[in-house]
């Protein structure tokens, strides 16, 4: 009786082993489609993708560029994008924005002589654009060429001499080249327009300090009085004392 207890239990066993068996194949079958799923679905998709990338850049290849081009920018490949920017100006010539949009990727490579001469092509398209001289101005001024910024400047307030701050720049500009009237007719334009900047009267008075105006230098140190700007008054009162006492005889 033990030995047929035993015999059973070795028919429940193989049957125990032959389902858990037909259960893991059929796992096993399930993982298996479900993978080659996903894997067809990832292929079709890539496919499907390839068709659609190969349809625009045959039948539309400026919105394939386009694409391309703002896609590298964002991922900051710069040099591709570059590349596709090129490409677009090859198809597109007279679009003046792609000029720009160039101009940005080469400042974004650190490469501002090649920003600057793009910048310089919209600008062909466009020389009535106050807002890109400026910039192209200020790009000038990163490559230390004070004489091109001083062009740029003065080109943005032909077409809108009702920037305070450009005005402003272009005084600075003729400052340090010591050509103080034309510096004090920027400035004096820069406060015509923002007459409460504190900082262009002091740059006034500083121009006024160098072309040996004291009357004109007291002027503006006592509005900037008025306008209780202490830390403006200061430096001009300090510009003015160091003046005075250049010409001042040695002490003994």
């Amino acid at each position: 009786m033990g030995q047929y207890t035993s015999g059973a239990e070795a028919v429940m066993n193989r049957k125990e082993i032959i389902i858990w068996g037909a259960f893991a194949i059929i796992f096993l079958c399930i993982l298996f489609f479900a993978f080659h799923q996903k894997a067809t679905d990832s292929a079709v998709k890539k496919g499907s993708e390839d068709f659609y990338q190969q349809a625009v850049r045959k039948f539309d290849p400026v919105e394939y560029h386009s694409q391309r081009a703002y896609a590298f920018d964002a991922e900051h490949s710069f040099k591709l994008a570059a590349e596709e920017y090129k490409k677009l100006l090859e198809l597109k010539p007279e679009d003046k924005n792609l000029h720009i949009h160039l101009a940005c990727v080469y400042y974004k490579m650190g490469k501002k002589e090649q920003a600057a001469t793009e910048m310089k092509e919209f600008l062909k398209h466009d020389p009535y654009d106050r807002s890109q001289w400026e910039n192209l101005g200020d790009l000038y001024l990163e490559l230390a060429d004070n004489e091109m910024a001083l062009q740029a400047f003065e080109e943005s307030l032909r077409i809108n001499p009702e920037n305070a701050f450009c005005s402003g720049k272009v005084g600075k500009l003729y400052y340090q080249k010591g050509e103080y009237g034309s510096a004090i007719r920027a400035f004096e334009k820069s406060l015509a327009i923002d007459p409460g900047a504190g900082e262009y009267h002091l740059e006034l008075g500083l121009c006024y300090v160098a072309a040996g105006d004291a009357d004109g230098a007291e002027k503006q140190k006592q509005i900037l009085k008025n306008l209780k700007r202490e830390d403006l008054y200061v430096k001009l009162s300090e510009a003015m004392q160091n003046e005075n006492n250049k010409g001042a005889p040695p002490s003994h």
